[in-house]
């Protein structure tokens, strides 16, 4: 059994990139074939998916499952003095792939 800890840890990330992604809670639920629901109960911290829908989630990001597990906030040291929104332009600029970049 997850943690209310881990739970919530777990939101937040899939918060944020969902924000990155520009998607909706819908738009999640229907590519990847997760009842909504569900969904909202992950975002919302009461419930924790199992390792499978943590993967699709992690492809569907483009992102590793650590990535949505684990306290991003931990992770990236936030002592680097950049934003939350500053970090989530360079991840997505990372995402772009080369031949596209300008």
């Amino acid at each position: 059994m997850k943690t209310a800890e881990n739970k919530k840890i777990l939101a937040e990330n899939i918060l944020y990139y969902m924000d990155i992604k520009g998607v909706t809670k819908q738009q999640v639920c229907t590519s990847l074939d997760i009842k909504y629901s569900t969904f909202v109960e992950w975002i919302k911290g009461r419930a924790y998916p199992r390792i499978g829908a943590v993967e699709k989630l992690a492809n569907y990001f483009g992102c590793e499952k650590s990535d949505l597990i684990e306290d991003r906030r931990k992770k990236d040291n936030l002592d680097d003095g950049l934003s939350d929104s500053q970090r989530a332009l360079i991840l997505l600029a990372e995402t772009i792939p080369a031949e596209k970049a300008p």
